[in-house]
């Protein structure tokens, strides 16, 4: 997908777009299944993001030997390990499984590191959906742990009250997001 017609590809609102897709479809609002055009252009959307992801892992390999001691999970990873798990059912390719299990392993290993909070929203999401329960629930309890909790306000992020124009600073969505997580 692109931004607007006559623009080249776009990776960051291709995943949105499929991440948006695969939600509705696990909300029962849309059934790809039943769609016979929207899951190939589902199935398309994630092959092209697998390679993509494929191509920073193989960036990573060659410009830092000490990678898998190094954490590279930056914000496009999360998004796209988050859009890939709502589409459990289409198999990462052989061809970038290596790139995938890295991500995924960096998800479990340095969640942590992660101070935005719709980061580690996702990041619970994506290792609960991967088998990682007992991880997404620390995560969830780190949540509890730090939130505010007011007769007035309910309960709250500090982190929340300093919103920029960044779309992983939403306030609404990270606020969605963790009550989703």
């Amino acid at each position: 997908f692109m931004w607007f017609a006559g623009m080249p590809e776009n990776r960051f609102i291709t995943q949105y777009i499929i991440q948006g897709i695969g939600h509705l479809n696990q909300l029962n609002v849309i059934d790809i299944s039943k769609d016979k055009n929207l899951s190939q252009v589902v199935e398309k959307a994630i092959a092209y993001l697998d390679a993509k992801m494929q191509e920073d892992f193989e960036n990573t390999k060659k410009y830092d030997k000490d990678y898998l001691k190094n954490n590279h999970l930056g914000y496009d990873v999360i998004q796209y390990l988050y859009m890939r798990s709502f589409f459990k059912e289409n198999k990462v390719d052989k061809r970038y499984s290596e790139a995938y299990n890295y991500y995924l392993d960096q998800a479990k290993k340095y969640w942590n590191e992660n101070k935005n909070l719709q980061m580690k929203a996702l990041l619970s999401m994506i290792l609960y959906r991967n088998g990682e329960t007992k991880l997404a629930k620390t995560i969830i309890e780190s949540f509890r742990q730090n939130a505010i909790n007011s007769d007035e306000l309910g309960m709250y992020w500090k982190a929340l009250d300093n919103p920029s124009w960044y779309w992983y600073e939403a306030p609404i969505e990270t606020q969605a997001l963790i009550i989703e997580a």
